[in-house]
């Protein structure tokens, strides 16, 4: 399902116009109505007492509170956001209507707006009942460029989610569930990386251990913001153990009008979800037909750079001088990105690298900004996968190649690297990657791996006793080394595939 640019919601109401940059930098992606009160009306639905005190924490100009005022009238509404002139709009936006037959304002509890941090622990209210909203999207990049290191310490200190390279809205996700009363509903829109990536599973070990999963709804298929490349799910979560035959109520929406129909729903158990990778696809198990081990305990698997040593890297590549002809002892290496892999076969040049383009990068390995491992990494044979892609790519690299971002190595295998190679361009792999890993959906039919991701992939072990499958891996190899030689024909990458089917 891809996310097509013609099939939108509504765009959102009486929000503050930040310009675009200010709102990629606090991560500010503003919610379309029709998702509001869909969210809304379904967090009332899973709470049984509806004396409600409704907090959103990061509550912009208050569409959130404003849809649970209409739909629960004299409730108590409370909002946090860092941005003042987002509480003064939502305070006039939240004003008491007045009634103009006797002249008198109805009397609901004033709502409760402040400028502040939610994650901070000065904002300590008593527990809500339900806690709404679209938390920020920024990741902690984004968030070094506008916080101390103190203060992103503190949070990797008091937050168990807080790991690795965290996205704020795991740690609003976090602390929603520490403020909600025994019973309590959380209902909000955020990334679909939550579901499959690293940095996300200790929140998914908290949500599955001590949370009801009631909804999980896919919106990838639907472009939900405006100039914004997310791709969210709607999670609607319940601050109680769950019960242990609990299903979760999951749908895909390719449309706002899919939104609010009642078919397209499946059940998933959820004692049966796994904090490695929350897969909302029906999955194809093989490795119970055949003996296998994932992936990552028959290869070492690395990231070709990381997100923080990218920018570093860039300044570092050089043009191929004329008359340039690497060889193994050269220090010089071509640099390749996503782009430059294919099935089988690598296409080097003509790139562009954190906005510079490039016709023959190179990296010199004697850089004191690579790390050992890296320059080990780079310099040696390995597969190479592209990072993003419709169908898997993966290419053997036998001369040593430096690796961009988005790129992942697969070196040191225990097997054949050809065999290993079959395996992972097969249709079959690509399936499998996409029905296990749909939460990484991307628009145009595009799905992004990690390297998580990649260690879980099944490889079928092969005894080596039985001559049947030292044949057929034979064979697989044999066509897997035409496909690299020649870059083609299709015909013997398709035969290559079938083997791995067969075998």
């Amino acid at each position: 399902m891809s996310n097509e640019p013609g099939i939108r919601f509504s765009p959102a109401r009486d929000e503050p116009r930040l310009k675009r940059s200010a709102r990629r930098a606090q991560g500010v992606y503003y919610t379309p109505p029709e998702i509001v009160r869909w969210i809304v009306s379904r967090s009332l639905e899973v709470l049984i007492d509806k004396r409600l005190r409704v907090l959103d924490p990061s509550c912009g100009a208050g569409a959130f509170l404003l849809e649970a005022q209409a739909q629960i009238p004299g409730c108590s509404l409370h909002g946090v956001d860092l941005d003042p002139i987002a509480i003064a709009t939502a305070k006039q936006a939240l004003s008491p209507p007045l009634n103009l037959n006797l002249n008198v304002t109805l009397n609901p509890p004033p709502p409760l707006l402040r400028s502040a941090d939610f994650l901070s622990p000065s904002y300590s209210p008593a527990p809500f009942d339900l806690i709404l909203g679209n938390p920020p999207y920024i990741n902690i990049r984004e968030l070094a460029k506008s916080t101390t290191p103190a203060y992103r310490q503190d949070l990797r200190q008091r937050f168990q989610s807080a790991r690795g390279n965290f996205d704020l809205y795991v740690l609003f996700l976090e602390r929603s569930l520490e403020l909600l009363r025994p019973g309590g509903v959380c209902g909000m829109i955020i990334p679909n990386k939550w579901a499959g990536l690293d940095y996300a599973r200790p929140l998914r070990e908290l949500l599955l251990a001590e949370t009801t999963l009631h909804d999980i709804v896919d919106l990838s298929g639907v472009s939900v913001f405006a100039e914004a490349e997310v791709y969210p799910h709607i999670l609607i979560f319940q601050k109680l153990p769950r019960a242990r035959n609990h299903t979760v109520r999951v749908r895909e929406v390719g449309s706002p009008e899919e939104l609010f129909a009642p078919q397209s729903v499946r059940w998933m158990s959820q004692v049966l979800m796994s904090p490695k990778t929350i897969s909302l696809q029906r999955t194809l198990v093989v490795e119970s037909r055949v003996p296998t081990e994932p992936l990552g305990q028959r290869v070492r698997l690395h990231s070709g750079a990381s997100g923080y040593t990218a920018g570093h890297m860039a300044q570092l590549l050089q043009e191929a001088t004329e008359g340039y002809n690497q060889d193994s002892n050269s220090q010089l290496r071509p640099f390749i990105v996503s782009g430059n892999i294919d099935r089988y076969s690598i296409r080097l040049g003509n790139i562009r690298y954190m906005q510079r383009k490039l016709r023959q990068p190179l990296l010199d390995l004697n850089s004191d900004a690579l790390s050992p491992l890296k320059k080990r990494l780079y310099a040696q044979p390995k597969i190479v996968i592209a990072g993003m892609f419709r169908r898997i790519e993966a290419a053997y690299d036998e001369h040593g190649l430096a690796l961009g971002v988005q790129v992942y190595a697969a070196a040191e295998p225990l097997d054949d690297p050809y065999y290993l190679l079959a395996i992972l361009n097969s249709r079959l792999m690509s399936f499998m990657f996409r029905e296990r890993f749909a939460a990484k959906k991307l628009a145009g039919g595009y799905l992004a791996l990690n390297k998580g991701q990649l260690e879980q992939l099944p490889i079928r072990v092969v005894d080596q006793a039985e001559e049947e499958d030292l044949a057929c891996v034979a064979r697989i190899t044999e066509l897997a080394k035409w496909g690299r030689v020649t870059a083609g024909p299709e015909k013997k990458k398709r035969q290559a595939g079938r083997q791995t089917h067969q075998g």
